[in-house]
């Protein structure tokens, strides 16, 4: 969630801390650092329109089994863990540094599993139409 007196700040000024943030996780993807080579307002657009935080608890959910899937997550901390629908309740455990549901971002996608918070989660959202949308340009 943002800080409230963020919001006091020049626009100018919240955009490049945006940018700050941010960057560095998405560039570990290789897409995402091509991206910043190749055109790096582009990459700016990215994390300023497309990406957010999320705090998640334990036992709460990231996404469930059947869901649209419309959103792609970087983990930055925290551990999850992931049950396929058919994988006969076998558990794979997802810790910090993980990216999950990269598909999003080329294609429609439902959710073939649920992924539950095990201990408090950080992650980065990064919204796949949004993203679509800047990429366009």
């Amino acid at each position: 969630a943002d800080i409230p007196a963020f919001r006091f700040l020049p626009e100018q000024l919240r955009f490049q801390m945006r940018c700050e943030m941010f960057t560095p996780t998405l560039m570990l993807h290789p897409l995402f650092r091509e991206m910043a080579l190749a055109d790096n307002m582009a990459m700016a657009r990215i994390c300023c329109s497309t990406v957010a935080e999320l705090a998640i608890r334990p036992g709460e959910e990231l996404f469930p089994l059947g869901g649209q899937a419309t959103k792609m997550f970087f983990m930055l901390s925290g551990t999850m863990e992931y049950v396929h629908h058919m994988s006969d309740g076998i558990h794979t455990t997802v810790q910090g540094g993980a990216r999950i549901c990269e598909v999003v971002l080329w294609s429609p996608w439902e959710h073939q599993g649920r992924m539950l918070a095990t201990a408090s989660t950080e992650l980065l959202v990064l919204d796949s139409a949004k993203f679509r949308a800047v990429v366009k340009r």
